[in-house]
């Protein structure tokens, strides 16, 4: 019953963590290049490296329990449209974590500022 009174909030939480860690990402970036962080310490690991992978870790973090909590859901509620809803939304989240290892994967190896 949870699930219908959530609404569609278990289909679309994985993605709005992900793009709430996309803004972050891609706003610190343009933040970091203006203030320079990519000049303090020596490549690999400059201050905006770091910084933009401690976001790619907080953001895994956060979709990665996200997806955790809700396949324990999954095993506690299978029937009818709140199962459906929860299960759909177990996939998605696990969806969504690996759209957010694959788009945020770039900051280990790519240039942080042109």
């Amino acid at each position: 019953m949870r699930a219908m009174r959530a609404g569609l909030m278990p289909l679309i939480a994985g993605f709005v963590l992900w793009s709430l860690g996309f803004v972050a990402l891609y706003g610190l970036n343009a933040v970091g290049c203006a203030m320079g962080w990519h000049l303090l310490g020596s490549e690999p690991l400059t201050l905006q490296r770091l910084m933009l992978v401690l976001v790619l870790a907080a953001t895994l973090a956060g979709v990665g329990a996200l997806t955790l909590a809700q396949r324990r859901e999954v095993g506690r509620q299978t029937q009818g449209r709140e199962g459906l809803i929860l299960r759909a939304g177990y996939w998605a989240s696990l969806a969504a974590l690996g759209a957010t290892l694959f788009t945020f994967a770039p900051v280990f190896a790519l240039s942080t500022c042109i």
